[in-house]
Protein backbone atom coordinates (compact mmCIF):
# COMPACT_ATOMS: atom_id res chain seq x y z
CA UNK A 1 0.00 0.00 0.00
CA UNK A 2 1.04 3.34 -0.94
CA UNK A 3 0.54 6.51 1.23
CA UNK A 4 1.35 8.98 3.96
CA UNK A 5 5.42 8.62 4.13
CA UNK A 6 7.43 10.25 6.94
CA UNK A 7 11.11 10.81 6.46
CA UNK A 8 13.50 12.71 8.83
CA UNK A 9 16.24 14.14 6.53
CA UNK A 10 18.98 16.96 7.60
CA UNK A 11 17.42 20.42 6.39
CA UNK A 12 18.93 21.82 3.36
CA UNK A 13 18.87 25.02 2.09
CA UNK A 14 16.86 25.87 -0.45
CA UNK A 15 19.57 27.02 -2.81
CA UNK A 16 21.03 24.02 -2.89
CA UNK A 17 17.94 23.09 -4.92
CA UNK A 18 18.49 25.39 -7.23
CA UNK A 19 17.80 23.64 -10.78
CA UNK A 20 18.17 20.21 -8.93
CA UNK A 21 15.12 19.09 -10.95
CA UNK A 22 16.56 20.89 -14.22
CA UNK A 23 14.03 19.27 -16.92
CA UNK A 24 11.47 17.21 -14.59
CA UNK A 25 7.90 17.72 -15.70
CA UNK A 26 5.74 18.63 -12.83
CA UNK A 27 1.87 18.84 -12.78
CA UNK A 28 0.58 21.64 -10.35
CA UNK A 29 -3.00 21.43 -9.77
CA UNK A 30 -4.43 24.79 -7.68
CA UNK A 31 -7.39 27.02 -8.94
CA UNK A 32 -5.65 30.24 -7.30
CA UNK A 33 -3.83 32.06 -9.76
CA UNK A 34 -1.82 33.65 -6.77
CA UNK A 35 -1.39 30.15 -5.16
CA UNK A 36 -0.43 29.10 -8.50
CA UNK A 37 2.25 32.06 -8.67
CA UNK A 38 4.02 31.14 -5.09
CA UNK A 39 4.55 27.57 -6.13
CA UNK A 40 5.94 27.90 -9.73
CA UNK A 41 8.51 30.28 -8.63
CA UNK A 42 9.87 27.65 -6.08
CA UNK A 43 9.26 24.94 -9.03
CA UNK A 44 11.01 26.83 -11.32
CA UNK A 45 13.82 28.00 -9.19
CA UNK A 46 14.53 24.31 -8.54
CA UNK A 47 14.41 23.89 -12.72
CA UNK A 48 10.95 21.62 -13.01
CA UNK A 49 8.93 22.31 -15.94
CA UNK A 50 5.49 23.19 -15.02
CA UNK A 51 2.21 22.60 -16.05
CA UNK A 52 -1.30 24.32 -14.07
CA UNK A 53 -4.63 22.48 -14.58
CA UNK A 54 -6.80 24.85 -12.13
CA UNK A 55 -9.29 21.69 -10.96
CA UNK A 56 -8.93 18.05 -10.88
CA UNK A 57 -10.77 17.47 -14.00
CA UNK A 58 -8.57 19.14 -15.94
CA UNK A 59 -5.71 17.64 -13.74
CA UNK A 60 -7.40 14.18 -14.96
CA UNK A 61 -7.40 15.00 -18.86
CA UNK A 62 -4.11 16.42 -19.09
CA UNK A 63 -2.28 13.12 -16.83
CA UNK A 64 -3.62 10.90 -19.47
CA UNK A 65 -2.35 13.05 -22.85
CA UNK A 66 1.21 14.06 -21.78
CA UNK A 67 3.75 12.14 -19.17
CA UNK A 68 4.38 14.01 -15.81
CA UNK A 69 7.12 13.03 -13.23
CA UNK A 70 4.75 14.27 -10.48
CA UNK A 71 1.94 15.79 -9.58
CA UNK A 72 1.33 18.04 -6.88
CA UNK A 73 -2.59 18.26 -6.25
CA UNK A 74 -4.63 20.71 -4.05
CA UNK A 75 -7.39 18.88 -2.38
CA UNK A 76 -10.27 21.39 -2.34
CA UNK A 77 -11.09 23.28 -5.91
CA UNK A 78 -14.21 23.47 -8.00
CA UNK A 79 -15.59 21.09 -10.53
CA UNK A 80 -13.63 18.53 -9.39
CA UNK A 81 -11.61 18.12 -6.25
CA UNK A 82 -8.18 16.66 -5.83
CA UNK A 83 -9.26 13.51 -3.93
CA UNK A 84 -11.78 11.99 -6.84
CA UNK A 85 -8.89 13.35 -9.26
CA UNK A 86 -6.52 11.21 -7.60
CA UNK A 87 -9.06 8.14 -7.22
CA UNK A 88 -9.59 8.64 -11.29
CA UNK A 89 -6.09 9.06 -12.29
CA UNK A 90 -5.24 5.91 -10.00
CA UNK A 91 -7.74 4.03 -12.55
CA UNK A 92 -5.03 4.31 -15.07
CA UNK A 93 -1.81 5.15 -13.60
CA UNK A 94 -0.23 3.84 -10.32
CA UNK A 95 1.42 5.18 -7.50
CA UNK A 96 4.85 4.20 -9.02
CA UNK A 97 4.17 5.52 -12.56
CA UNK A 98 2.83 8.83 -11.37
CA UNK A 99 3.37 10.20 -7.36
CA UNK A 100 0.69 12.40 -6.49
CA UNK A 101 1.56 14.97 -3.58
CA UNK A 102 -1.03 16.13 -1.50
CA UNK A 103 -0.96 20.07 -1.42
CA UNK A 104 -3.58 21.98 0.73
CA UNK A 105 -3.86 24.33 3.83
CA UNK A 106 -5.94 21.33 6.00
CA UNK A 107 -3.77 19.34 7.53
CA UNK A 108 -6.02 17.57 10.06
CA UNK A 109 -5.17 13.77 10.41
CA UNK A 110 -8.63 12.90 9.08
CA UNK A 111 -7.16 14.40 5.61
CA UNK A 112 -4.20 12.32 5.53
CA UNK A 113 -6.36 9.44 6.01
CA UNK A 114 -8.65 10.41 2.78
CA UNK A 115 -5.09 11.33 0.81
CA UNK A 116 -4.20 7.65 1.80
CA UNK A 117 -7.72 5.88 0.48
CA UNK A 118 -7.38 7.97 -2.60
CA UNK A 119 -4.35 6.62 -3.65
CA UNK A 120 -1.76 10.00 -2.72
CA UNK A 121 1.67 9.07 -2.28
CA UNK A 122 2.36 11.97 0.34
CA UNK A 123 0.93 15.15 1.82
CA UNK A 124 3.00 18.76 2.52
CA UNK A 125 0.85 21.38 3.95
CA UNK A 126 0.19 25.31 3.22
CA UNK A 127 1.67 27.43 3.73
CA UNK A 128 4.08 26.02 1.49
CA UNK A 129 7.40 25.74 2.70
CA UNK A 130 10.22 25.48 0.10
CA UNK A 131 12.34 22.87 1.79
CA UNK A 132 9.78 20.48 2.82
CA UNK A 133 8.27 20.71 -1.16
CA UNK A 134 11.36 20.01 -2.14
CA UNK A 135 12.16 17.77 -0.34
CA UNK A 136 9.19 15.65 -0.73
CA UNK A 137 9.28 15.72 -4.66
CA UNK A 138 13.09 14.36 -4.22
CA UNK A 139 11.94 11.46 -1.96
CA UNK A 140 8.80 10.42 -4.46
CA UNK A 141 10.39 11.25 -8.55
CA UNK A 142 11.72 7.95 -9.80
CA UNK A 143 15.46 8.10 -9.77
CA UNK A 144 15.67 7.47 -13.72
CA UNK A 145 13.41 10.50 -14.05
CA UNK A 146 15.46 12.77 -12.23
CA UNK A 147 18.75 14.76 -14.37
CA UNK A 148 21.51 12.25 -14.60
CA UNK A 149 23.82 15.51 -14.30
CA UNK A 150 22.96 16.42 -10.51
CA UNK A 151 25.05 15.48 -7.87
CA UNK A 152 25.92 16.80 -4.47
CA UNK A 153 25.07 19.97 -2.98
CA UNK A 154 24.40 23.16 -5.44
CA UNK A 155 26.49 25.56 -3.93
CA UNK A 156 24.63 28.39 -6.10
CA UNK A 157 22.98 31.31 -3.98
CA UNK A 158 19.85 32.83 -4.12
CA UNK A 159 19.88 36.76 -4.71
CA UNK A 160 18.15 39.42 -1.93
CA UNK A 161 17.76 42.46 -1.24
CA UNK A 162 16.72 45.10 1.73
CA UNK A 163 13.75 44.25 3.26
CA UNK A 164 10.69 46.51 3.08
CA UNK A 165 8.10 46.78 6.07
CA UNK A 166 4.49 45.92 4.91
CA UNK A 167 1.77 46.06 7.39
CA UNK A 168 0.11 42.71 7.85
CA UNK A 169 2.65 40.38 5.80
CA UNK A 170 5.91 39.43 7.71
CA UNK A 171 8.20 39.64 4.70
CA UNK A 172 11.25 37.66 6.24
CA UNK A 173 8.82 34.86 7.46
CA UNK A 174 7.48 34.21 3.86
CA UNK A 175 11.20 35.06 1.99
CA UNK A 176 12.47 32.56 4.50
CA UNK A 177 10.08 30.06 4.03
CA UNK A 178 9.19 29.79 0.89
CA UNK A 179 13.15 30.09 -0.70
CA UNK A 180 12.82 32.57 -3.01
CA UNK A 181 14.59 36.31 -3.89
CA UNK A 182 12.64 38.97 -2.86
CA UNK A 183 12.39 40.17 -6.64
CA UNK A 184 10.16 36.85 -6.94
CA UNK A 185 8.18 37.63 -3.72
CA UNK A 186 7.35 41.00 -5.23
CA UNK A 187 5.96 39.64 -8.26
CA UNK A 188 3.47 37.08 -6.30
CA UNK A 189 2.53 40.11 -3.97
CA UNK A 190 1.48 42.23 -7.00
CA UNK A 191 0.01 39.18 -8.91
CA UNK A 192 -2.04 39.24 -5.29
CA UNK A 193 -2.95 42.33 -5.52
CA UNK A 194 -4.39 41.82 -9.03
CA UNK A 195 -6.03 38.80 -8.81
CA UNK A 196 -7.68 38.19 -5.03
CA UNK A 197 -9.98 41.37 -5.11
CA UNK A 198 -11.77 38.95 -7.40
CA UNK A 199 -11.55 36.30 -4.88
CA UNK A 200 -12.98 38.18 -2.76
CA UNK A 201 -15.59 39.70 -4.75
CA UNK A 202 -16.48 35.71 -5.62
CA UNK A 203 -17.03 35.26 -1.92
CA UNK A 204 -18.89 37.94 -1.26
CA UNK A 205 -21.55 36.99 -4.05
CA UNK A 206 -21.58 33.66 -2.77
CA UNK A 207 -22.17 34.81 1.05
CA UNK A 208 -25.57 37.13 -0.57
CA UNK A 209 -26.37 34.31 -2.17
CA UNK A 210 -25.67 31.91 0.65
CA UNK A 211 -23.80 29.12 -1.37
CA UNK A 212 -21.77 27.19 1.82
CA UNK A 213 -19.76 25.40 -0.44
CA UNK A 214 -18.83 28.79 -2.66
CA UNK A 215 -17.90 30.20 0.12
CA UNK A 216 -16.09 27.77 2.00
CA UNK A 217 -14.10 27.13 -1.39
CA UNK A 218 -13.28 30.70 -1.59
CA UNK A 219 -12.76 30.99 1.84
CA UNK A 220 -9.78 28.33 1.86
CA UNK A 221 -8.19 29.31 -1.02
CA UNK A 222 -7.77 32.89 0.35
CA UNK A 223 -6.53 31.16 3.33
CA UNK A 224 -4.05 29.58 1.25
CA UNK A 225 -2.93 32.52 -0.37
CA UNK A 226 -2.56 34.44 3.16
CA UNK A 227 -0.44 31.82 4.70
CA UNK A 228 1.72 31.77 1.21
CA UNK A 229 2.62 35.37 1.64
CA UNK A 230 2.60 35.17 5.62
CA UNK A 231 -0.16 37.16 6.25
CA UNK A 232 -1.21 35.77 9.47
CA UNK A 233 -4.28 37.71 10.50
CA UNK A 234 -5.52 37.48 6.31
CA UNK A 235 -4.80 34.25 6.90
CA UNK A 236 -6.84 33.48 10.53
CA UNK A 237 -9.80 35.34 9.35
CA UNK A 238 -10.52 33.48 6.15
CA UNK A 239 -10.02 30.27 7.76
CA UNK A 240 -12.93 31.61 10.20
CA UNK A 241 -14.96 32.11 7.26
CA UNK A 242 -13.81 28.52 5.52
CA UNK A 243 -14.85 26.66 9.24
CA UNK A 244 -18.33 28.88 10.04
CA UNK A 245 -19.36 27.64 6.54
CA UNK A 246 -18.52 24.27 6.79
CA UNK A 247 -20.26 23.89 10.18
CA UNK A 248 -23.23 25.62 8.69
CA UNK A 249 -22.94 28.88 11.36
CA UNK A 250 -25.11 31.50 8.72
CA UNK A 251 -25.31 33.65 11.13
CA UNK A 252 -21.77 34.24 11.96
CA UNK A 253 -20.82 34.44 8.79
CA UNK A 254 -21.68 38.48 7.89
CA UNK A 255 -19.34 39.31 11.01
CA UNK A 256 -16.41 36.72 9.95
CA UNK A 257 -16.56 38.49 5.98
CA UNK A 258 -16.33 42.20 7.20
CA UNK A 259 -13.10 40.80 9.72
CA UNK A 260 -11.54 39.23 6.63
CA UNK A 261 -12.15 42.32 4.23
CA UNK A 262 -10.69 44.31 6.84
CA UNK A 263 -7.53 42.22 7.06
CA UNK A 264 -7.76 42.05 3.03
CA UNK A 265 -7.34 46.17 2.72
CA UNK A 266 -4.74 45.79 4.90
CA UNK A 267 -2.71 43.96 3.34
CA UNK A 268 -3.69 45.12 -0.35
CA UNK A 269 -2.91 48.74 0.97
CA UNK A 270 0.49 47.19 1.82
CA UNK A 271 1.37 45.70 -1.51
CA UNK A 272 0.04 49.01 -3.39
CA UNK A 273 2.82 51.04 -1.45
CA UNK A 274 5.47 49.34 -3.74
CA UNK A 275 7.52 50.38 -6.82
CA UNK A 276 6.59 48.49 -9.49
CA UNK A 277 8.29 50.24 -11.95
CA UNK A 278 11.36 48.41 -9.44
CA UNK A 279 12.95 45.63 -11.75
CA UNK A 280 11.62 42.59 -10.71
CA UNK A 281 13.51 40.91 -13.31
CA UNK A 282 16.72 40.75 -11.85
CA UNK A 283 16.66 37.31 -10.31
CA UNK A 284 16.58 35.93 -13.93
CA UNK A 285 19.80 34.35 -16.26
CA UNK A 286 21.71 37.24 -17.13
CA UNK A 287 20.68 37.17 -20.85
CA UNK A 288 17.12 38.31 -19.40
CA UNK A 289 17.62 40.69 -16.81
CA UNK A 290 16.42 43.67 -19.43
CA UNK A 291 13.86 41.50 -20.54
CA UNK A 292 10.65 42.22 -19.00
CA UNK A 293 8.57 39.12 -20.24
CA UNK A 294 6.83 37.55 -17.59
CA UNK A 295 7.06 33.85 -18.57
CA UNK A 296 5.44 32.46 -15.73
CA UNK A 297 2.25 34.90 -15.49
CA UNK A 298 2.21 34.13 -19.54
CA UNK A 299 2.12 29.97 -18.63
CA UNK A 300 -0.56 30.45 -16.29
CA UNK A 301 -3.46 32.53 -18.34
CA UNK A 302 -2.42 30.70 -21.52
CA UNK A 303 -3.52 27.39 -19.53
CA UNK A 304 -6.08 29.08 -18.19
CA UNK A 305 -7.35 30.53 -21.75
CA UNK A 306 -6.92 26.30 -23.25
CA UNK A 307 -9.20 25.41 -20.04
CA UNK A 308 -11.88 28.10 -21.54
CA UNK A 309 -11.54 26.64 -24.85
CA UNK A 310 -11.90 23.24 -23.82
CA UNK A 311 -14.91 24.47 -22.38
CA UNK A 312 -16.56 26.81 -25.00
CA UNK A 313 -16.65 29.77 -22.85
CA UNK A 314 -16.44 32.24 -24.63
CA UNK A 315 -16.66 34.55 -21.59
CA UNK A 316 -14.04 33.21 -20.31
CA UNK A 317 -12.34 33.16 -23.60
CA UNK A 318 -12.79 36.78 -23.21
CA UNK A 319 -11.28 37.89 -19.89
CA UNK A 320 -8.32 35.96 -20.12
CA UNK A 321 -7.70 37.16 -23.26
CA UNK A 322 -8.11 40.87 -22.49
CA UNK A 323 -5.25 39.96 -19.31
CA UNK A 324 -3.23 38.50 -22.17
CA UNK A 325 -3.43 41.58 -24.54
CA UNK A 326 -2.34 44.09 -21.25
CA UNK A 327 0.86 41.15 -21.12
CA UNK A 328 4.16 41.97 -22.99
CA UNK A 329 5.16 39.21 -25.69
CA UNK A 330 7.77 37.48 -26.83
CA UNK A 331 8.74 38.64 -31.00
CA UNK A 332 8.53 35.30 -31.76
CA UNK A 333 4.88 34.65 -30.48
CA UNK A 334 3.27 37.56 -31.58
CA UNK A 335 1.78 36.00 -35.58
CA UNK A 336 0.74 33.28 -33.20
CA UNK A 337 -0.96 35.04 -31.07
CA UNK A 338 -2.61 37.67 -33.47
CA UNK A 339 -3.60 34.58 -35.43
CA UNK A 340 -5.04 32.69 -32.48
CA UNK A 341 -6.55 36.00 -32.09
CA UNK A 342 -8.72 35.87 -35.46
CA UNK A 343 -10.02 32.42 -34.43
CA UNK A 344 -10.96 33.11 -31.09
CA UNK A 345 -12.93 35.95 -33.11
CA UNK A 346 -14.52 33.64 -35.59
CA UNK A 347 -15.71 31.08 -33.03
CA UNK A 348 -13.42 28.63 -34.62
CA UNK A 349 -12.23 26.70 -31.26
CA UNK A 350 -10.50 24.08 -32.77
CA UNK A 351 -8.33 25.85 -34.82
CA UNK A 352 -7.73 27.96 -32.17
CA UNK A 353 -6.33 25.73 -29.69
CA UNK A 354 -4.00 23.92 -32.50
CA UNK A 355 -2.29 27.71 -32.57
CA UNK A 356 -2.35 27.69 -28.28
CA UNK A 357 -0.70 24.44 -28.72
CA UNK A 358 2.21 26.04 -30.55
CA UNK A 359 2.31 29.06 -29.07
CA UNK A 360 3.34 27.43 -25.42
CA UNK A 361 5.43 24.99 -27.27
CA UNK A 362 7.65 28.34 -28.16
CA UNK A 363 6.86 29.70 -24.71
CA UNK A 364 8.56 26.37 -23.42
CA UNK A 365 11.39 26.80 -25.42
CA UNK A 366 11.64 30.18 -24.18
CA UNK A 367 11.48 28.84 -20.47
CA UNK A 368 14.64 26.03 -21.55
CA UNK A 369 16.77 28.96 -23.19
CA UNK A 370 16.60 30.92 -19.51
CA UNK A 371 17.74 27.96 -17.77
Amino acid sequence: MHGIRITKRPAREAAGFVDFFKGVQVLLVEDNVANQMVAMEILDQAGFVVEVADNGLRACEMVSVMEFAVVLMDLQMPEMDGLEATTRIRKTLSAENLPIIAMTANAMRGDREKCLSAGMNDYVSKPIDAVKLLGVLKNWIPAHKLPHAVAGENTSQIKTSPLVSLPGIDVSKSLTRLGISWDKFQKILFEFERSQPREMEDLRQALESEDLDGIRLKAHSLAGIGGNIAAESLRTAAKAVEKAASAGQTRDLAALFEALEKEFDLVRRSISTLDKTADVTSALPNDSIRNPIDIKKLTVMFNQLRECIHEFDPVGVETIMEKVNETDLPADIKPDYDQLKQNLGDLQYENAEIQLTAIQEKINQLKEKRS
